[in-house]
């Protein structure tokens, strides 16, 4: 156990981020408030934060694709919760149908998430039965909310 020196809070010691430089190995703020600090820094000093941000992603330009690589991985992995390969097979034919819906109406057609991946209010998973087809339109209007009938 170790105490926070910002909330003041005893914690266990995976709740503090490791730090070479003090004795006990671990930094004198937990990791909440550590994140609180980063945020509030990051806010006040925008332009700052994005320089340095570039100027890493410049220096460690391979270091950045290797984990864009990953994460893009472990967000794939994530989002074929369940039968994959139904999943595959419904989103090709849910494509198709989008396609010569187009075709036929003249009005362009998406394939939809009905929960949305990344909701104001809530996510959902790219998996086979929350995918439609709807008019761009309506697509459009959605946006990353949920539809209307199930809120």
């Amino acid at each position: 156990m170790k105490r926070c020196s910002v909330c003041k809070t005893e914690k266990e010691l995976n709740e503090f981020s490791s730090d070479k430089r003090v004795p006990s190995g671990k930094s004198h703020r937990c990791k909440s408030c550590m994140n609180a600090y980063a945020a509030e820094y990051r806010k006040k000093h925008r332009e700052k934060a994005r320089q340095y941000a570039k100027k890493y992603r410049e220096e460690n330009l391979e270091k950045c694709y290797a984990w864009r690589a990953k994460y893009k991985q472990r967000k794939k992995d994530v989002s074929a919760y369940g039968n994959k390969e139904l999943t595959e097979i419904v989103a090709i034919e849910a494509h198709w149908v989008a396609r010569n819906r187009s075709k036929a109406t003249g009005v362009q057609h998406h394939v939809d998430h009905i929960i949305p991946l990344r909701g104001n209010d809530v996510s959902g998973f790219h998996v086979w039965n929350n995918l439609r087809v709807i008019t761009w339109q309506e697509n459009i209007m959605k946006s990353n909310n949920l539809p209307e009938d199930l809120r």
